[in-house]
């Protein structure tokens, strides 16, 4: 017969979920003493616009760069950052920050 775990579940609110004012915009939870930082990662309709003709014209270009910086600026010190907003896939260092 399995085990069953049973652990705690840490979620953030996106920018379209409706209903989830009980949700944070963020949270940084600590597993074996990794901080890891939850953040959906939408900044706003105007920069957003700009990220998607960036997207189009560009295709992709440097503009994750930029949403990387931002979204650690506003977490602090995480040794991981996991995030969401634009549904593209991505696995990177920025410094020893691994951005997910």
């Amino acid at each position: 017969m399995p085990r069953s775990f049973r652990s705690p579940v840490i979620a953030v609110r996106g920018d379209h979920d409706v209903g989830c004012d009980s949700l944070p915009d963020s949270a940084v939870v600590t597993v074996r003493g990794w901080r890891i930082g939850l953040i959906h990662g939408h900044r706003g309709l105007v920069r957003d616009s700009a990220t998607v003709i960036n997207q189009i014209t560009i295709r992709y270009g440097d503009w994750y760069r930029t949403l990387h910086r931002h979204l650690l600026a506003r977490m602090g010190a995480v040794d991981a950052c996991v995030y969401g907003h634009w549904h593209i896939p991505m696995v990177e260092h920025v410094g020893s920050t691994l951005m997910v």
